[in-house]
């Protein structure tokens, strides 16, 4: 059976998590859907309020996100539709 996918588009992800609810509410989405649906998540790499990339994660390109969703931490502080467009 294939999967129908879903992109998610928010600034913070996991291991984020000063933006608080959202990020916790997205993680319980994919964990809850994730055998019906195939998840990928936008995201910004950067926490909120913070100057520095997150620590441990993979920035500009897709990476698997504990077997359940794809996730693409991007680097740029303000991305451009042109970025985008490329990404998708």
């Amino acid at each position: 059976m294939d999967k129908r996918s879903i992109l998610i588009i928010y600034d913070y992800f996991l291991p984020a998590w000063k933006a608080g609810g959202p990020i916790r509410s997205i993680e319980q989405l994919i964990n809850q859907m994730s055998s019906e649906y195939q998840f990928f998540v936008l995201c910004s790499a950067y926490d909120h309020g913070e100057d520095k990339v997150m620590q441990n994660i993979n920035i500009d390109e897709w990476k698997d996100w504990n077997e359940k969703a794809k996730v693409y931490y991007y680097s740029s502080r303000k991305p451009s539709i042109a970025f985008f467009k490329k990404l998708f």
